[in-house]
């Protein structure tokens, strides 16, 4: 898996062939061009940080990368993006089955108004991953422990998910993310809105994602 953050983290350097690239990425919003002939490679099993200042368009490229922007109005691209070698704007490309394999995590928590089991198992269920309820359950368990947050809500998965602090929250859309198993997961500024404690939780957490 490769990890795409906007936090303060560095990727070690690697020779290993990349699971994304972007080539001479171009995008407007209408007349206003938000980058730049952007190239940049992702390796798999590293974390990759994008680091500048506000404004400078790192969420914008984080949202080129599964396709996000592709629900702005008035948003023209230009370049390639590609997953393992294919070009994710291509049209054949279906889309819902791209942001499975390339999840994505935001600068602010935002777990679906449903219980805490249902918010993880919502992936997996819409894209038909299991076959029965012991296999959902595995699924949600597994990823509410990679996730660092098993321990915390096990006697309440059923409870609603907007009762979690902000830190669990963040956890919990991590989980979330994992549930489908994706390739990729970009994760947008996703501590900013944290204490230090949760910050250091989902820092932990995303290196161990690499694994």
């Amino acid at each position: 898996m490769a990890v795409v953050t906007q936090s303060a983290m560095t990727a070690e350097p690697s020779v290993a062939s990349p699971k994304m690239t972007a080539r001479d990425l171009n995008l407007s919003y209408g007349d206003n061009q938000a980058l730049f002939d952007v190239n940049l490679d992702i390796v798999e099993r590293q974390v990759t940080a994008l680091i500048g200042p506000s404004g400078c368009g790192k969420s914008t490229f984080l949202r080129c990368m599964n396709r996000m922007n592709d629900t702005i109005d008035g948003v023209s691209i230009q370049g390639e993006v590609t997953l393992d070698g294919r070009d994710i704007y291509d049209k054949r490309i279906d889309v819902v089955q791209l942001r499975a394999r390339i999840g994505m995590v935001f600068q602010k928590p935002n777990p679906f108004p449903k219980s805490i089991y249902d918010n993880v198992a919502y992936g997996p269920r819409i894209h038909g991953l299991v076959n029965s309820r012991d296999e959902l359950d595995e699924i949600v368990m597994t990823s509410l422990e990679r996730a660092g947050l098993l321990k915390e809500v096990k006697d309440r998965l059923q409870s609603p998910a907007t009762g979690l602090s902000g830190g669990q929250q963040q956890r919990l859309c991590i989980a979330r993310a994992v549930a489908v198993s994706p390739e990729v997961i970009l994760m947008d500024e996703p501590c900013s809105a944290l204490d230090p404690i949760a910050t250091a939780k989902v820092e932990e957490l995303i290196d161990e994602l690499r694994s």
